[in-house]
C-alpha cells in the first residue's frame, strides 16, 4: 500500500546533501540520536522509495543498526551490508569469514515483528491519530488481531519510558495547590490527581477507595507540603493525621451540597476533568471493558507528557523506540 508523499520540499534535513567543489555528492555530519526526529511528512516521502534510501533512514534514526559483529563465537567479526533481492529492504549483514547472514532488524523493535515495515510505520500513525484497531485492520488490510498486537507493542514502548522518569510525576510541593478525585469505570476506579499551579496531572487504576489503595499513590506522587483538595470520602481522612503530623494541608468540600464551596472556592473539577480526558480517550478507542486498561492510562500519561499533537507522538515514540532498542 503507497502513502501520499509530503510536498517535495519536506524531505528530513538530516539527509540533505551539499555539494562538493569536483561535482561529487558528501553527507553532512551525522547529528546526534535525540536531535534526529523525523516527522511523518519525511518517512512517508521515503516510504514510496527505493530500500537503500528508506534503511538508510531508518540506520540514521538509529530505528535500526548500522553494524553488526558476527554472532558465532569464534569469529565476531564485523558484518558487511550487502544487497540481497530476497531480504527485508533488499539488504543483510553478511559475514566474510562464516558466510552467514544476519538481518537488518536483527535486535530492534522491528526484529520480533511479523509486519512489513512500511505498514508498521502507517499503523503507528493511525495509532497516535487515535484510529481504533478495526478501522486500521481495515484501511491497511491487515487482520483485527494483529493490529491489537502492534498496538500493544507501541503501548510497550510509552509504559518503558515513564517507568525510565519516575520523577515525571512528582506533583505538588509547597505552595501548590493538588485536586484529588476518584472515578468509577465499569470494572474498577480510576483516581485522578492533579497539581493546579504547575499544572500537570497523574492517573492510575485502582481496585477500591480503600484508605490504604487512595494513601499509597498519593504517598508516591505528591510531594511534602502541598494543599490537597479532596470531597468528603472517609477514605481521604487519614491525610490529615498522617504519621502523627501530616506533610499536607488537606481542605474539603462538600459535594452533597454544591461542586464547588461559594465561601473558599474549594473545589476538584480539575482533577475531575482530568479523569474525563482520560476516560474519554478510553471510550473513543473502545477499550473501556479492556483487560489492558492500565498499559491504556500509561499510553494516556505519556500522551500528556510527549505528545499533545500527533505529529509530537510520532516523533517522539520512534525516538523512544531508538533509545530502548540501543545497538
Amino acid at each position: 500500500m503507497k502513502i501520499a508523499a509530503g510536498a517535495e520540499g519536506e524531505c528530513s534535513n538530516h539527509l540533505r546533501k551539499s555539494q562538493c567543489r569536483n561535482g561529487r555528492e558528501r553527507r553532512l555530519p551525522r547529528r546526534k540520536t535525540s536531535e534526529i526526529r523525523p516527522s511523518f511528512a519525511d518517512l512517508a516521502s521515503y516510504i514510496n522509495s527505493d530500500d537503500e534510501a528508506f534503511l538508510a533512514l531508518l540506520q540514521r534514526c538509529s530505528l535500526v543498526r548500522r553494524n553488526l559483529r558476527c554472532k558465532t563465537s569464534n569469529c565476531r567479526r564485523n558484518c558487511n551490508l550487502r544487497r540481497r533481492q530476497s531480504a527485508v529492504l533488499g539488504h543483510v549483514f553478511f559475514c566474510i569469514r562464516c558466510r552467514k547472514m544476519y538481518s537488518v532488524f536483527d535486535g530492534s523493535f522491528f526484529g520480533t515483528l511479523r509486519v512489513p515495515i512500511r505498514t508498521i510505520l502507517s499503523l503507528l500513525w493511525n495509532w497516535v491519530c487515535e484510529i481504533r484497531a478495526g478501522s486500521s485492520a481495515m484501511h491497511l488490510g491487515l487482520p483485527r488481531q494483529t493490529v491489537i498486537r502492534q498496538h500493544k507493542y507501541f503501548r510497550d514502548v510509552c509504559s518503558w519510558k515513564l517507568s525510565e522518569q519516575p520523577d515525571l510525576f512528582l506533583l505538588g510541593g509547597p505552595g501548590h495547590v493538588v485536586q484529588i478525585d476518584e472515578s468509577p469505570t465499569k470494572q474498577k476506579w480510576i483516581i485522578g490527581i492533579y497539581d493546579c499551579t504547575s499544572p500537570k496531572g497523574y492517573a492510575a487504576y485502582i481496585p477500591d477507595r480503600s484508605s490504604e489503595t487512595l494513601l499509597q499513590h498519593i504517598l508516591k506522587v505528591v510531594l511534602p507540603g502541598s494543599e490537597i483538595w479532596t470531597d468528603e470520602l472517609q477514605s481521604y481522612r487519614c491525610l490529615s493525621v498522617l504519621g502523627g503530623v501530616s506533610p499536607y494541608t488537606h481542605k474539603t468540600v462538600n459535594h452533597s451540597r454544591y461542586f464547588r464551596d461559594p465561601m473558599t472556592g474549594l473545589c476538584t473539577n480539575r482533577a475531575e476533568g482530568y479523569c474525563s480526558r482520560l476516560k474519554g480517550m478510553i471510550r473513543r478507542l473502545g477499550v473501556m471493558q479492556s483487560p489492558f486498561l492500565p498499559e491504556y492510562i500509561d499510553m494516556f500519561l505519556w500522551w500528556q507528557h510527549f505528545g499533545r499533537t500527533a505529529a509530537d507522538r510520532f516523533r517522539n515514540v520512534l525516538l523512544h523506540i531508538s533509545e530502548k532498542y540501543t545497538f
